[in-house]
């Protein structure tokens, strides 16, 4: 928050990203592999096969881009699993710019290529 005084209120938080190389031919999106993680619950009392959903998520009008959008196989629906992706999730700002998702907001940054092997619980 802003006072009238140009000085920021509140508390702080600084982001560090920790992983700068560039994904491997045929690694899979990060997004993709937090879809995978509810192959194994129920949705509506049915199990599926998730994977991401980018037209919900990489459109510049959709503000909520950092919300874990994904669509089951074979089927013609999506559904937000997460409300949040795991910071560090790619995401767009404009044409060519792309930033991160930092506490569910897409956020500046000067890397272009972001890729996890693996996710830590």
């Amino acid at each position: 928050m802003r006072s009238t005084k140009n000085k920021c209120e509140g508390t702080s938080k600084r982001s560090k990203i920790c992983n700068i190389k560039e994904c491997e031919k045929g690694t899979k999106d990060f997004r993709s592999i937090q879809c995978e993680r509810f192959n194994q619950k129920s949705f509506a009392d049915k199990f599926y096969i998730w994977e991401a959903y980018f037209d919900g998520t990489n459109n510049m009008q959709n503000k909520n881009q950092c919300a874990l959008n994904c669509r089951p196989l074979g089927y013609k629906f999506y559904a937000t699993l997460n409300q949040r992706v795991i910071n560090g999730t790619p995401c767009k700002l404009h044409l060519n710019e792309t930033g991160v998702c930092v506490d569910g907001k897409c956020e500046v940054t000067t890397l272009c290529i972001f890729c996890l092997s693996t996710i830590q619980d």
